[in-house]
């Protein structure tokens, strides 16, 4: 892997992608390193003593990246972190991820499928402004192999990137 990957870093207007400095799943560096982003495409904002991601932070960084000319390109938010469970504030991040035309991207591996759960519902507030939703099959529901399933809002998007046609 490279630093910067296909992106020139003397130039602006670099993709970035953003998760918290604490639970970020290593999942998001894989992303970023399968995409040629560049390990210094990834910008880790600082977590609440919660361990949740600053969403005041995270619109300062957003909001200096893109007056420097760098282009954000998506927010990761675990929702239910595989080392200490955090669910950050959905819909506080959404508020961010909107207000910045950011994609927001709900990282539910290990706790999605509690926000279906009377008891836990309250903590997913906003989950259904989340851009996609991704999530382990085979931790929560038996399936013996891994697998993950990714839920994106509007279809169209999803049929758009991984659809082609050879004319």
């Amino acid at each position: 892997t490279t630093q910067y990957g296909l992106q020139d870093p003397a130039r602006t207007g670099r993709f970035l992608v953003y998760m918290a400095d604490h639970e970020g799943h290593v999942s998001v560096t894989r992303v970023v390193d399968m995409l040629n982003l560049g390990r210094k495409s990834l910008r880790l904002v600082p977590s609440l003593p919660d361990f949740s991601m600053d969403c005041a932070q995270l619109d300062r960084m957003i909001t200096e990246d893109k007056a420097r000319g760098d282009l954000p390109l998506c927010v990761f938010a675990q929702l239910g972190s595989v080392n200490v469970g955090v669910i950050e504030p959905i819909g506080e991040l959404a508020d961010v991820c909107e207000k910045h035309r950011v994609w927001l991207h709900g990282d539910g591996a290990c706790g999605l499928l509690a926000a279906g759960l009377p008891e836990t519902r309250h903590l997913f507030k906003g989950i259904e402004r989340a851009d996609s939703l991704s999530f382990d099959a085979h931790k929560w529901l038996g399936v013996p192999n891994d697998c993950g399933v990714v839920l994106v809002r509007e279809r169209e998007r999803l049929r758009r990137a991984f659809s082609i046609s050879a004319p």
